[in-house]
């Protein structure tokens, strides 16, 4: 009986949450509510142990990766872009990109100088996921762009998207600010709202 009572309860729960989302697209139209992470490479987190090799990728070897996922990442490289992967039994199985201030041109989420990139695409493959391979690799790219040259990186994460959170926190970056972007009821200008946290910066 207990176990029905709390399976019909989280369904209930689950109806409320999708009815609440529906209402706050039908209100805000489409909306973007991203926390942003930053880490500061004169002081990069250390790399967490890990026993599966990883280093700088190039496009070729990520298009012709095993994985289909993966694969499909390989637009991402070219100028301006940074790889790094991570090799599972000899299978490409987590993939990061920067993107640098000549390449990534978004201002209206977060805005990035010289010397400065940003991460816009981080994925490991179904079935390897909650190992810590992404945290791993995260950090393992923060020490190597700080070899490159680079002094500072940061990434946007969905505000509700508690593995994404757990992997950037794992890597020791931090959490700067909170980015809500909205436009009423679908129609007229963009309405962005940056909350910066202690020890961010501005936009």
């Amino acid at each position: 009986m207990a176990a029905a009572w709390t399976s019909r309860r989280s369904s209930a729960v689950s109806v409320l949450r999708e009815l609440l989302k529906a209402v706050a697209r039908g209100l805000l139209g489409r909306y973007e509510i991203n926390r942003i992470y930053g880490c500061d490479l004169a002081k990069p987190p250390g790399v967490p142990s890990s026993d599966y090799p990883m280093r700088r990728v190039v496009v070729d070897e990520v298009g012709g990766a095993e994985h289909g996922a993966i694969r499909n990442r390989a637009s991402y490289g070219g100028p301006g872009a940074v790889g790094f992967g991570l090799w599972e039994h000899g299978k490409l199985t987590c993939l990061c990109w920067f993107w640098d201030s000549t390449r990534y041109r978004d201002w209206k989420t977060w805005r990035i100088g010289e010397r400065e990139a940003i991460m816009v695409d981080l994925l490991t493959v179904d079935g390897d996921r909650r190992r810590g391979l992404a945290s791993a690799l995260i950090a393992y790219a923060a020490a190597e762009m700080k070899r490159a040259g680079y002094e500072r990186l940061y990434a946007w994460v969905w505000h509700s998207n508690l593995p994404s959170i757990r992997t950037f926190e794992r890597a020791g970056w931090r959490w700067l600010a909170l980015v809500i972007e909205v436009r009423p009821l679908g129609v007229g200008p963009l309405i962005r709202v940056a909350r910066r946290r202690r020890g961010g910066r501005a936009a």
